[in-house]
């Protein structure tokens, strides 16, 4: 079955008399305009074009789709353009919660992305790790890590795992230098987890491989976490997601899979009911899918030497 994208360029290099004119037009390489007319004639069991030093001829049996082709052509454009106009209608707010890292590192740049497309859309951001209730309206989707939501009354999908593991700036690994493994660590000066952090599955791990005699600081977030590291005081456990991109921060060691959280984004059926919030929700999801790299910790900045 022929696709619509060949028939844009098949209608290219009718108008324009050469493959080489529509790539231009296109804004594509011409190779990959002969490839998809020849794919195309391949789908249709047709000739369209007379190939010639100095361009492409319609042939009789691509004159005769010419005309069904445009008809195609101008449903598509139509399609597109009903499509814009209801993008513009939608209107109204968006709560949005998630924990204050994965807000500014993920959240913010895809919301702003998402009311280029729905100016009317106003998206709210509530970075907190406390956890506000979306059945009660509180929110009207929530990204969390965690395992999977135990309240029935929850909409959830899976997100892309967080991966950790242990982090120290490059000034303690010069000084002292670095674990290159989790048997190495209970010789280290170390940067612990206090409040709710302290609660993590990975944390709770963690903490069975340190001595805790070699506890120097405590941080309530992971915020804090990058910021002491950063200053040098020891190695501390981090989400690849946050620390990875930090100059002073390199990682120890490998993500450790044990250490993966579980993320999901939840809503309510009452919110999804909204166009504004259905519209988010369809924006954001498959945005976050695409960085899943980010998240399982594959794209490493790891310890030179």
């Amino acid at each position: 079955m022929y696709e619509w994208s060949d028939i844009r360029i098949f209608l290219a290099v009718a108008r324009e008399g050469s493959a080489l004119a529509a790539s231009k037009f296109l804004g594509v390489n011409q190779t990959t305009v002969n490839r998809r007319i020849k794919a195309l004639e391949h789908d249709l069991g047709l000739t369209l074009f007379d190939r010639q030093n100095r361009g492409h001829s319609l042939t009789e049996q691509g004159k005769s789709l010419l005309g069904s082709a445009q008809s195609l052509a101008n449903h598509a454009h139509d399609l597109s353009s009903a499509a814009e106009r209801l993008r513009r209608t939608i209107s109204g707010v968006v709560r949005v919660t998630a924990p204050e890292e994965t807000s500014n590192l993920v959240i913010i740049p895809i919301a702003a992305a998402f009311q280029s497309a729905y100016p009317q859309v106003r998206v709210e951001q509530v970075a907190a790790n406390r956890r506000l209730d979306i059945v009660h309206g509180e929110a009207d989707v929530a990204v969390r890590n965690g395992s999977h939501p135990d309240d029935p009354r929850l909409i959830a999908k899976r997100l892309p795992d967080f991966a950790w593991t242990l982090y120290c700036s490059q000034a303690y690994a010069d000084s002292h230098g670095m674990p290159s493994d989790i048997s190495q660590v209970a010789d280290h000066d170390y940067v612990g987890y206090v409040d709710g952090p302290s609660n993590w599955s990975a944390y709770i791990w963690f903490l069975a491989q340190v001595k805790p005699a070699n506890l120097v600081s405590r941080s309530n977030t992971v915020t804090n976490m990058k910021a002491m590291l950063k200053s040098g005081v020891g190695v501390g456990l981090l989400p690849c997601l946050v620390a990875d991109p930090e100059p002073n921060l390199i990682r120890c060691f490998e993500p450790l899979r044990q250490l993966d959280a579980e993320s999901w984004m939840l809503t309510s059926p009452e919110a999804l009911s909204s166009p504004q919030v259905r519209a988010f929700i369809d924006f954001l999801v498959p945005r976050i899918m695409e960085q899943r790299d980010r998240f399982t910790g594959h794209n490493p900045k790891l310890p030179s030497g």
